[in-house]
């Protein structure tokens, strides 16, 4: 069996809890499930009586501690090595997201497939692409 932390309350508490706090892209609506959903106060050390903090607070919470920390890659990791401990996952194997993302273009400036396509320069690029270009070069050694 696997020990549960705080990490893992909603997924113990709820089947569907865990993934559904994946996809609350809002503070406010945070704040109305912990008042419904006995794993969310559980989570978040709240007791039956006490009082629900503002939404500032978990945006607060949201932009200053977690943006620039590794908390979320460390909570991955360590679900990870608990799965292999557990024998759940074992490494022959892996699985691809192939979810459909609708791609944020401007449909006034595309190019038929079947015509050639002049790349800029990697000069012209931008910062970003510049540097993503470096790594894609650093990475082949």
């Amino acid at each position: 069996m696997i020990p549960l932390d705080r990490s893992s309350a909603g997924a113990a508490h709820d089947g569907s809890s865990g993934r559904r706090a994946r996809t609350i892209r809002s503070e406010r609506r945070i704040c109305a499930e912990i008042q419904v959903n006995l794993a969310y106060r559980w989570f978040c050390k709240l007791g039956i009586e006490d009082r629900i903090p503002d939404h500032s607070v978990f945006c607060r919470a949201r932009n200053e501690r977690f943006r620039e920390s590794d908390a979320l890659r460390r909570v991955f990791e360590g679900v990870v090595a608990m799965s292999i401990g557990a024998g759940l996952v074992g490494g022959e194997a892996f699985s691809i997201d192939a979810s459909l993302i609708k791609a944020d273009v401007n449909k006034t400036k595309r190019i038929p497939g079947d015509q050639p396509f002049s790349w800029p320069k990697a000069e012209e690029a931008s910062h970003a692409v510049r540097e993503y270009l470096v790594a894609l070069d650093a990475a082949r050694g």
